[in-house]
């Protein structure tokens, strides 16, 4: 499970040598459990809150990348 997390941020760390843009702020790094979802496969309140933020970050990000 941290394998992912570690070889993700070492991947950030070699696009920004070579001059990559990467979206790093916020991060978001996810255990993916039986409580993220509904029984119908929609995400939890408190889960689509978290993604949310995640999404609001991601689009803020392209937005200014596009200006």
């Amino acid at each position: 499970q941290i394998g992912t997390a570690v070889a993700q941020a070492h991947l950030r760390q070699m696009l920004g040598f070579f001059g990559a843009v990467t979206f790093v702020q916020p991060e978001l790094y996810v255990h993916w459990t039986d409580t993220l979802t509904q029984e119908d496969g929609s995400f939890t309140p408190d889960a689509a809150a978290f993604f949310q933020t995640w999404m609001d970050g991601f689009a803020a990000f392209v937005a200014k990348q596009a200006a």
